[in-house]
């Protein structure tokens, strides 16, 4: 059976453009899935290899595997601890997993504040799509 890998959550319009941007994904299946080597694309970048975050702000569960109805977070590489006192407060350390991306310095190219789109993929295999017209609202405001 293949993963059920899902775009929960896109923070395109954080307070900190530079480091506070992120995806939240949800494993919505019954199995655990490795995301080790997927893709995370948007509009104009699709090279977002995902790896481990294992940098000075790493919460939660080392690796790369998301466990049945649990999330991962995917941050940029330069990722300061912004949200860090919400998943220790909200989340299963246990389980809860911190990604980033290999080679690039942003998610995509930058995600933008409207009209963008990021995917996730795997094998060649889109597994899901978030796309957004508008702003959600301006900094800090994310969509779910």
């Amino acid at each position: 059976m293949p993963a059920e890998i899902v775009i929960n959550e896109v923070m395109a319009d954080p307070f900190l453009e530079s480091t506070g941007e992120f995806v939240e994904l949800y494993n919505a299946g019954v199995d655990s899935a490795d995301l080790s080597g997927w893709m995370l694309g948007d509009l104009k970048d699709h090279n977002d290899v995902l790896i481990d975050y294992t940098d000075t702000f790493d919460s939660g569960a080392a690796g790369t595997v998301i466990y049945p109805g649990q999330y991962a977070l995917i941050v940029d590489p330069g990722y300061t601890g912004t949200y860090n006192h919400i998943i220790e407060a909200y989340t299963d350390q246990n389980k809860f997993i911190i990604l980033t991306i290999q080679g690039d310095q942003t998610l995509g190219n930058g995600l933008g504040n409207s009209g963008d789109a990021i995917y996730l993929e795997f094998n060649g295999r889109r597994m899901d799509t978030f796309i957004w017209q508008r702003s959600a609202g301006g900094n800090g405001i994310s969509w779910e």
